[in-house]
């Protein structure tokens, strides 16, 4: 039988509105879902660093770390006080102090870029590692460890304006209760030449010239290649960009292995986890682009 067209226009808009109902009631159960996903994944973050913090030592090793300067926790490589050395430039001596009750290590950086040698690099759970670099966004500080001393460990908290290198060969751990905040990080256990960071750390493109590929920014050379690992309740956090035409603070983990069971945030920036033995960085010749590049070579494991 033929169907008025007022009926039909009213059974079609009926149909519809039942459509958009139950789009509307699956839209806000899916959202439900999300948000009890992540006020779940926050509980557990929460639980994993209260007991770091009660522990004070990290999971995967867990010895206890001295607080501030001393052998075993923060100790500058032998002969660093020498400005002959070449073993710590652009940066003061770091000094200790207590300050709220935990001990206090700054760093004085005097130049936009510091490269600074360590015969361990290791933060104690009641330690704040500041490195002064005067409101400066884009100073960077290298941290190289060459102390064959094993792992370093971050059980307290770093911060700084601008950037942080943290080099070791051995491994890093970021410990439940560790939190650092600056304006982008570095943690590898690749290794940069000084050379390579006092140029820059990326290259324009991964090819010379003639076409043959550059060396990479990071790579372990001779040298061993351990982990990267944060663990659950580590909180990793870098500077918000400063308009919409700039991107924000980066977060780079690069090692044999790279494992993230904490937080990670990079507000307008980039959070990238590369396993191998050599990374090539590259900038793109897009300038509506505001991301980098990544090659890695000999790939390992990454889990997040």
């Amino acid at each position: 039988p033929t169907i008025a067209a007022p009926s039909y226009a009213s059974d079609a808009a009926s149909a519809a509105a039942q459509q958009a109902a139950a789009a509307a009631a699956n839209g806000s159960s899916a959202l439900m879902r999300a948000t009890q996903a992540i006020q779940a994944m926050q509980a557990t973050q929460a639980a994993a660093r209260s007991a770091a913090q009660t522990a004070g030592t990290s999971r995967t090793l867990p010895q206890v770390v001295p607080n501030g300067l001393a052998p075993g926790g923060l100790q500058v490589a032998p002969g660093a006080s020498d400005p002959k050395s070449g073993l710590w430039s652009g940066a003061s001596l770091p000094t200790q102090a207590i300050v709220n009750g935990r001990t206090s290590v700054g760093i004085n950086q005097t130049a936009s870029q510091a490269i600074l040698n360590w015969q361990s690099f290791n933060v104690g759970a009641q330690t704040d590692v500041v490195f002064n670099q005067h409101g400066n966004g884009s100073w960077v500080a290298l941290n190289r460890v060459v102390g064959n001393v094993g792992p370093s460990q971050i059980l307290g908290n770093i911060r700084a304006d601008g950037q942080v290198l943290l080099i070791n060969q051995n491994g890093i751990i970021f410990g439940g209760a560790s939190q650092v905040n600056v304006g982008s990080l570095v943690a590898s256990t690749l290794n940069i030449a000084d050379k390579q960071f006092q140029a820059g750390l990326f290259n324009r493109s991964p090819l010379d010239s003639t076409g043959n590929l550059q060396a990479p920014i990071f790579s372990n050379g001779s040298g061993p290649t351990g982990d990267v690992i944060v663990e659950a309740g580590a909180v990793i956090v870098t500077a918000p960009p400063l308009s919409a035409t700039k991107a924000g603070g980066n977060a780079f983990l690069f090692g044999a292995n790279v494992q993230n069971n904490g937080s990670i945030v990079t507000p307008g920036g980039q959070a990238v986890l590369a396993a191998g033995t050599s990374v090539y960085i590259t900038t793109s010749s897009d300038s509506s682009k505001l991301g980098l590049s990544f090659n890695v070579l000999n790939g390992g494991t990454v889990t997040n």
